[in-house]
């Protein structure tokens, strides 16, 4: 059984941390801890689960003082935590049982990672991450932000989740969009950045500039590099807004082959069919292939992102609306239904309702 090292760079963490070490520390057999800059008690918090604390100068660059924090570690194996992270019990206990197999012959470890939640507390954004290297095998960090570990060797794929709670967005964002533009500006040609600032900037509503960021990455052929179907969906919703219907079908039909696994992919163009060319047919057809996804990717070591909702409620949902387009109420409504059972909504409840009462009114009419 491998040893773990826990490492962790923090900042300003008083709140977070001790949370983050209470769930995790007693499954690890040394934590390290790299301070850069924190003006309040994050040194002396962390002083009470380890000794091994280290200071970096930040350098807007979270890959290299992850590096760092990974050059202090003695252990086999490397696990990494954010401040604002949290093994919940049921995770800790899987963490425990896999510490045996963490030997010579696993160079790394996949888990999932749970990001964003629903008002309901339900996980809205979840995708794999690697967790856990082998020292031995020396895993970079790359990326100044939205940093991600480098993969080489034999890996090892678990169900074991991680909890990301997230602090005030607003501050991450504006911290992560200046050391976003400060790699553009810098001439480094580095397309993990242009993607999440092509993302950024689509999100805030600057959408020539979006678009012109995930173009230099489909004309630089970078697009199986990761998970595109967010980059693509955004594309998609550019094109539709500006009234282009032949592109915003384009960028998704002719790139079914690096998005085949993902719902949110088929749910988006089944929209199209349904809004732009009054196809609720195809939209049907296309919602059911939803269905079938369940949303793995393409290769081990591609990264990308899952939002649970889109593999259940969500294309049920849609198939309700199309059929109740189709005037086939009773149809719509076994979809509603299914929808319901995974997630509860008033706008789903309402519609149950009104299907209902249309088809009791409806039955009455033909018994008359």
């Amino acid at each position: 059984m491998g040893q773990l090292s826990l490492c962790m760079i923090v900042r300003d963490e008083e709140r977070n941390l001790p949370g983050c070490l209470d769930s995790a520390a007693g499954a690890m057999d040394e934590i390290v801890i790299v301070d850069t800059g924190s003006a309040d008690r994050t040194a002396e918090i962390a002083g009470r689960y380890t000794d091994r604390i280290f200071t970096f100068n930040w350098i807007d660059d979270f890959a290299a003082a992850r590096n760092f924090s990974y050059s202090k570690a003695t252990k086999d194996f490397i696990m990494w935590l954010d401040a604002d992270d949290i093994i919940t019990p049921e995770n800790y206990d899987k963490l425990l049982r896999l510490k045996p197999f963490l030997t010579g012959d696993v160079d790394y470890v996949l888990a999932q990672y749970r990001t964003h939640y629903n008002d309901d507390g339900s996980a809205s954004m979840i995708f794999p991450k690697v967790r856990i290297s082998r020292r031995a095998m020396d895993l970079r960090w790359y990326g100044a932000v939205h940093e991600n570990l480098e993969i080489r060797g034999k890996g090892l794929s678990v169900d074991l989740y991680v909890d990301h709670k997230h602090k005030d967005p607003r501050e991450s964002h504006e911290r992560d969009m200046r050391i976003l533009k400060k790699e553009i500006d810098s001439g480094r040609t580095d397309y993990h950045i242009y993607l999440f600032y092509g993302l950024a900037r689509y999100y805030e509503g600057h959408w020539d500039e979006a678009e012109r960021y995930f173009n230099m990455l489909i004309d630089a052929g970078q697009t199986k590099a990761f998970d595109p179907v967010e980059m693509f969906v955004a594309l998609h919703c550019i094109y539709k807004a500006r009234g282009d219907f032949a592109r915003a079908k384009a960028v998704l039909v002719d790139n079914e082959g690096l998005m085949s696994d993902k719902s949110e992919y088929y749910c988006c163009l089944g929209l199209f069919y349904l809004e732009c060319e009054d196809d609720p047919g195809t939209a049907c057809r296309l919602y059911e292939k939803a269905l079938t996804c369940r949303g793995t990717f393409l290769k081990a070591d591609i990264l990308g992102q899952r939002d649970p909702d889109y593999y259940y409620h969500i294309p049920y949902g849609l198939l309700g609306k199309a059929y109740v387009r189709l005037r086939e109420p009773e149809t719509a409504l076994t979809y509603f239904e299914r929808a319901l059972a995974y997630k509860k909504t008033d706008e789903v409840e309402r519609l149950i309702y009104k299907l209902k009462n249309l088809i009791e009114l409806k039955q009455t009419v033909d018994y008359v």
